[in-house]
């Protein structure tokens, strides 16, 4: 028996993202932000959507520069703040987590290739903890214990 209303699921999603995407009502959503909140809510491992997220602000060289790191970075903690926890995970620590990523780095050309991105997203930098917790949480409702 499917429980899930498709359409309300749909609409509570459509106003998730307006919310948090277009809190003016202008009527306009850039596809990136779309893209970027319905990759963090979808139900996939954490290390698929940081390869998800990484392809999606990469350039066309397969690298992230500071300033797409910085824009992936906005792009997730709006989520944050549409559930009022923009004091933990501040955009104000943006730019030392873009530094934070940088100094895994070890040429001069200033820019992260997907494997050195995967492997700090790994470390769970301090502002975007609450996505493997959001994942640990999906999961683990979906455990049933047989009770006597």
């Amino acid at each position: 028996k499917n429980c899930c209303d498709k359409e309300l699921s749909a609409e509570l999603t459509l106003n998730f993202v307006i919310k948090c995407y277009d809190s003016g009502r202008t009527g306009q959503l850039k596809v990136c932000a779309l893209k970027t909140c319905l990759l963090i809510l979808c139900c996939t491992t954490p290390q698929e959507k940081y390869t998800c997220l990484f392809k999606l602000f990469c350039s066309a060289d397969y690298e992230l520069t500071p300033a797409n790191l910085h824009m992936l970075l906005v792009n997730v903690l709006i989520l944050t703040e549409s559930v009022f926890e923009e004091e933990v995970f501040s955009v104000d620590k943006i730019p030392a987590t873009v530094e934070s990523c940088l100094q895994m780095i070890s040429d001069q050309k200033n820019v992260v290739d997907e494997p050195t991105f995967l492997q700090w997203m790994n470390k769970e930098p301090q502002i975007l903890v609450w996505i493997t917790t959001l994942h640990r949480i999906a999961t683990a409702e979906a455990v049933k214990h047989e009770a006597k």
